[in-house]
C-alpha cells in the first residue's frame, strides 16, 4: 500500500510540473493570460500543504524552474517564491513540531526538549557562523545611507535560509536524504533543460529580435517588467567582443553567469547519483556500471557551462581539477576522482572541437554566428579586452574603498562606493540612474568579485565571518572522507561531489557575486541542507 501511495506522489509531482512547464511556456509567449500564475501559485502551495513534509520540500524545488512573478501583487514584482518558501517553512515546521508532542508533557517542558533536540540534529556549528554574519550585516545597517534597502537584502536572505531549515526538518532518515537528492537533480536538469530550449531558439531567428523577444516577454513573467526593460539594452547575453551576432546560453536566468552556476550545481548532483555496485574497483568499472543516458546528459551538462560563455567559470575551473588531481595522485582516491576528472577531459574536448560544433550550428542556423568560443577562452588573458578593463578598474576602486572605510558601507549599500550620494536623496533615486560606464543602472553594478563586495559591504570582519562559515564546510567534509579512508560509496561520492562544486562556486566569486542570484542561493541552501544531514549522520550507513 505503501508502495502505491508513493507511486501517487510521484505521479503527482510528474503532472504538477508537467502542467507549470506548459503553462508558464504558454504565458511567456503571450498565448495565455499572466493570471494563470496565480493558478499555479495555488497548485504548489496546495502541494506543500497536502504532501508529506520531504515531498513538499522536492514539491517547491522542481517548481523552482518555473517560479515567476506574481502579476498585480500587492508587493509589485513579487516573486512567488518568496511567499511559497516562507509557506513551506510554516508547513513542514508545524508537522515537525505536531509530531514531537507527547501526551502528558508539559509546554515548557515540551518547548525545551524540542529546541534541543532541534539544535542538536538538525542545526550544524557552520550554522551559527551564517546567524553571525547576518547579525553584522544588521548591525551594518546603523551606519548606512540606505538602511532600508540594505534590511530588504537582510531579509531577502533570511527568506532563503528557510529552505535550508525546511529542507534539513523534512529528513529523518536515508530515504528522505535520497528522494530529496533526487528531486534537486531533476529541478536543475530542468533548469539546465530550459537553456538548451533558449539556446535552440535563437538558431531560428536574428540575434537581436531574438534578443527583445526574450527579455520584454520571457524575462518580464519571471522577473517583471522593470527587469525586462534593463535587459533589452543591457546583460551579459552577448559574448564579449562579439557585438550582437554570438547569444550565449542563459536559459531563465537573468544572466549567463547564474545560469553556468546551475549547470555546475547540476554536473555535481550528477556525479553524486551516479550507479555504484558491489563490484566497482576500478575506474573502468565505473564508466562501464553507468547507462548510456548517464554519459549523454554529462555531455549535455559539460557542453551548457561552454555555451553560457562565462570565462569566469571557465577560469576557476582551474581549483577544483587542482583539487581532484591531489585526490586521485597524492590520496590514491582515484574512484572518487574518476567522474570529475573525466567531465573536465570532457569540457577541454569540447572546448577543443567547438569550431566544428559552430560550424554545424551555422549550417542550420537562419543567420550565421560567430561563436568563436576558442577566441573567448583567449581573451581571458586580454588586459586591453573592454570587460577585462572594467573588472579591474571597479577592484581597485572596491579595493582603495575598502582601505579607507574598512568597516564598510552598511549591507546592500555597495553603490554609495562609487556614487557620491546627494543628502535627503532616496535609494530609488541613486539606484535607477544609468552607469554610463557598464551601461546598466547603479543598482545594478557590483565589485565585480564576492570578497571585495563583502569587504565593501561589511568590512574585514564580514569578510572573516565568511571565511570562518566556508572553513567549517570544508573541515567537516574533509574529515568525512578522511574517516572513511577514501572508500568509494555512495556517501563519499556525495562528499567528493559536493566539495568540489563548492569549491568552484567561491572560486568563480573572485570574479563575480553570483552566489546573491536568487536562484543559485536558493540551490545552495538546498545543496548545504543535503550536506549538513549527511555529515550529521557518519559514519553510519547514513541514518
Amino acid at each position: 500500500m505503501l508502495d502505491i501511495i508513493k507511486n501517487k506522489i510521484h505521479l503527482t509531482l510528474f503532472l504538477a510540473t508537467l502542467w507549470q512547464l506548459i503553462s508558464i511556456g504558454l504565458v511567456s509567449v503571450g498565448v495565455w493570460s499572466p493570471e494563470v500564475v496565480w493558478i499555479n501559485f495555488a497548485l504548489i502551495a496546495l502541494l506543500i500543504t497536502v504532501l508529506p513534509k520531504m515531498y513538499a520540500v522536492g514539491a517547491f524545488l522542481l517548481s523552482l524552474p518555473f517560479m515567476v512573478v506574481l502579476p498585480e501583487s500587492l508587493i509589485p514584482n513579487l516573486p512567488m517564491w518568496r511567499p511559497l518558501v516562507a509557506w513551506l517553512f510554516v508547513v513542514v515546521a508545524v508537522k515537525y513540531l505536531w509530531e514531537q508532542w507527547q501526551v502528558n508533557e508539559g509546554v515548557m517542558n515540551y518547548v525545551r526538549r524540542v529546541a534541543k533536540e532541534f539544535y542538536e540534529q538538525k542545526l550544524n556549528p557552520w550554522d551559527k557562523w551564517l546567524f553571525a554574519l547576518v547579525g553584522l550585516m544588521t548591525i551594518s545597517l546603523l551606519a548606512a545611507d540606505f538602511a532600508g534597502h540594505g534590511l530588504k537584502q537582510v531579509v531577502f536572505l533570511i527568506n532563503t535560509y528557510l529552505l535550508y531549515l525546511a529542507s534539513v526538518i523534512a529528513i529523518k532518515h536515508f530515504e528522505d536524504w535520497e528522494k530529496l537528492q533526487s528531486l534537486l537533480k531533476y529541478s536543475l536538469l530542468i533548469t539546465v533543460g530550459l537553456g538548451f530550449v533558449q539556446y535552440f531558439a535563437t538558431f531560428t531567428t536574428e540575434p537581436y529580435y531574438f534578443w527583445q523577444y526574450w527579455a520584454m516577454l520571457v524575462s518580464s513573467v519571471y522577473y517583471g517588467q522593470p527587469l525586462a526593460e534593463v535587459l533589452a539594452y543591457s546583460n551579459s547575453w552577448f559574448s564579449a567582443g562579439g557585438g550582437t551576432s554570438s547569444l550565449r546560453m542563459f536559459g531563465i536566468l537573468q544572466d549567463t553567469h547564474a545560469f553556468a552556476m546551475i549547470a555546475v550545481f547540476a554536473l555535481g548532483l550528477w556525479w553524486s547519483r551516479a550507479r555504484i555496485e558491489s563490484i566497482t574497483t576500478r575506474v573502468r568499472h565505473i564508466l562501464r556500471d553507468q547507462q548510456k543516458r548517464y554519459w549523454v546528459i554529462l555531455v549535455l551538462i559539460s557542453f551548457a557551462i561552454i555555451a553560457s560563455g562565462t570565462r569566469g567559470i571557465w577560469v576557476a575551473m582551474v581549483f577544483p581539477v587542482a583539487a581532484v588531481l591531489i585526490l586521485i595522485y597524492k590520496f590514491k582516491a582515484r574512484l572518487l576522482g574518476a567522474l570529475p576528472l573525466l567531465s573536465y577531459t570532457i569540457i577541454i574536448i569540447l572546448f577543443l572541437i567547438s569550431p566544428f560544433i559552430t560550424a554545424g550550428f551555422n549550417w542550420i542556423r537562419t543567420v550565421a554566428q560567430d561563436d568563436n568560443i576558442l577566441r573567448r577562452v583567449a581573451s581571458v588573458y586580454d588586459l586591453r579586452e573592454a570587460s577585462n578593463v572594467g573588472r579591474l578598474e571597479i577592484w581597485q576602486e572596491s579595493l582603495k574603498f575598502s582601505l579607507q572605510n574598512p568597516l564598510g558601507t552598511g549591507y546592500g549599500n555597495f553603490i554609495t562606493s562609487i556614487v557620491d550620494v546627494k543628502e535627503g536623496a532616496s535609494f530609488e533615486e541613486v539606484s535607477s540612474d544609468v552607469n554610463l560606464y557598464y551601461n546598466l543602472p547603479q543598482k545594478f553594478v557590483t565589485a565585480h568579485s564576492l570578497y571585495l563586495h563583502i569587504l565593501v559591504e561589511i568590512g574585514i570582519l564580514g569578510i572573516i565571518l565568511f571565511a570562518i562559515f566556508w572553513w567549517h564546510v570544508a573541515k567537516q567534509i574533509w574529515s568525512a572522507i578522511i574517516e572513511s579512508e577514501f572508500a568509494y560509496s555512495k556517501l563519499n561520492l556525495f562528499f567528493v561531489s559536493t566539495a568540489i562544486i563548492l569549491l568552484w562556486l567561491l572560486a568563480y566569486g573572485l570574479f563575480d557575486v553570483t552566489i546573491l542570484n536568487e536562484r543559485v542561493l536558493l540551490y545552495l541552501m538546498a545543496i548545504l541542507a543535503l550536506l549538513n544531514m549527511a555529515l550529521r549522520n557518519r559514519p553510519k550507513t547514513l541514518f
